[in-house]
């Protein structure tokens, strides 16, 4: 999850759609059940992100727009 998230904003940084981490609005789509068993907002201090959207999905995957 952490990987699928870092490689989203790493991919938003190189197209100069954000600067830092905390300026990416992400959404999850998550096959995991951790994403349902933690508090969103602890997952959005773990991950350093401002702000996180959590879907459940057949598989990880995860985009990212400015905030």
């Amino acid at each position: 999850m952490r990987g699928v998230i870092g490689q989203a904003i790493e991919r938003a940084r190189q197209e100069k759609l954000i600067g830092t981490a905390l300026e990416a609005a992400v959404v999850l789509h998550s096959d995991s059940d951790v994403t349902t068993k933690i508090d969103k907002e602890e997952l959005e201090e773990f991950l350093i992100l401002s702000d996180l959207t959590i879907h459940q999905g057949k598989e990880a995957s995860a985009s990212v727009t400015k905030t």
